[in-house]
């Protein structure tokens, strides 16, 4: 009989949905989320229950009204997003203290902006103890686990490679690889081209508007680039304005959000390099898996705050993390790359290297090492 597992989030994510859907396949799975208005693409699956969410302070803290579906399921394992946001989670805890049910924690580790300063921070000594408190303790990275191994009993710490679906995007890559490429980029007017991609919500603390000045820039230096952008939010508007102003009005694309895996693959795929100059996360992932490099900025006290993936950025490899906030110092690593076409070769054949690293595979192997140990620790 399969561990009853439930895995509490605050929203169902799309991206989120084939590592569940894994699990769904081992264990007897339900995934209690809750759902607000959000430029997310969020999901419900046959597996997962909406719970009602209560929100305070504009947002910032959330209170998840899991216990009567707890209640009906009976969970032997409980996986929560580990967040001190989530106000119903010292709850959730009890519950499960009450019940003989094992409780871990799926966690950054730190927060982006702070860091982890639990002699400064309340936040930071708030996940401490909520660490303390769980039977298990789940990072995104062996990074964020290996930090922790001096503060934490080393027994209950594991870490699942966090990632996408590999398998769906490494299998679109491959479909393209075997295609006409020069008939692909024709298609999509990316010939001849020095082709930068920039995939994400266009928020602030993202720096899109970096890219569109580097673009200006490299157009000033002789370089045919173009800057290809996937997304929408808040900056759309402002960053279409800019380009025009700078009359790159054919230079700078806007694809708006593309949630078709096979057309924004196609995008990636015939781009030469990934630029996303502030914070970043999981587009590591998706570029890796379309054999495109990554620049970004260095982290620094001023930002940007990257999110627990830039572990998977090899500096000098698989890409190129510049000096924080530098637009030349960007500029000029990316002209290098645009001019040298056998060291965007090599940054490219490293990058086909570290993927294999990074595999859906590999996170699940790390979900089932922290559910088997529990299990075993309920026993």
């Amino acid at each position: 009989m399969p561990e009853k597992l439930v895995v509490i989030q605050e929203l169902f994510s799309s991206y989120r949905g084939p590592i569940f859907d894994r699990l769904g396949l081992k264990y007897n799975l339900i995934v209690l989320h809750g759902k607000k208005k959000s430029d997310l693409n969020q999901i419900e699956k046959d597996y997962s229950v909406h719970v009602h969410p209560y929100y305070f302070l504009n947002g910032r803290f959330v209170f998840l009204n899991v216990f009567s579906a707890l209640r009906k399921f009976r969970p032997q394992v409980i996986i929560h997003q580990g967040s001190p946001g989530i106000l119903s989670l010292p709850l959730t805890w009890l519950w499960c203290k009450l019940n003989n049910t094992r409780f871990a924690l799926w966690t950054h580790g730190f927060e982006r902006h702070q860091g982890f300063r639990p002699d400064r921070s309340f936040r930071s000594l708030l996940r401490l103890a909520y660490f303390k408190m769980a039977d298990g303790v789940l990072f995104y990275t062996k990074e964020r686990k290996d930090f922790f191994k001096d503060k934490l009993p080393a027994h209950k710490l594991f870490y699942a490679t966090n990632t996408l679906d590999t398998t769906s995007l490494m299998k679109l890559r491959d479909q393209f690889v075997m295609s006409d490429v020069e008939s692909l980029k024709k298609d999509l007017k990316m010939n001849g081209h020095f082709n930068m991609v920039f995939i994400g919500r266009l928020l602030k603390d993202k720096l899109a508007d970096h890219l569109i000045l580097i673009t200006w820039r490299l157009k000033n230096k002789g370089v045919n680039a173009r800057a290809h952008i996937i997304g929408g939010g808040e900056e759309q508007v402002s960053l279409k304005k800019m380009a025009d102003d700078l009359g790159l009005s054919e230079e700078v694309i806007f694809y708006g959000p593309v949630f078709d895996d096979a057309e924004s693959g196609k995008i990636l795929f015939s781009s030469d390099v990934m630029v996303m100059p502030g914070y970043i996360g999981l587009a590591i992932n998706h570029a890796y898996c379309f054999d495109l490099p990554v620049v970004t900025y260095q982290q620094s006290a001023n930002g940007p705050f990257h999110s627990p993936e830039i572990d998977f950025l090899e500096n000098g490899k698989t890409g190129i993390m510049t000096e924080s906030n530098n637009i030349d110092a960007m500029t000029n690593a990316l002209l290098d790359l645009a001019q040298d076409p056998d060291l965007l070769r090599s940054y490219k054949e490293n990058v086909r290297r570290k993927v294999e690293d990074l595999r859906i595979e590999k996170m699940e192997e790390g979900f089932s090492e922290c559910i088997e140990y529990l299990a075993t620790k309920r026993k």
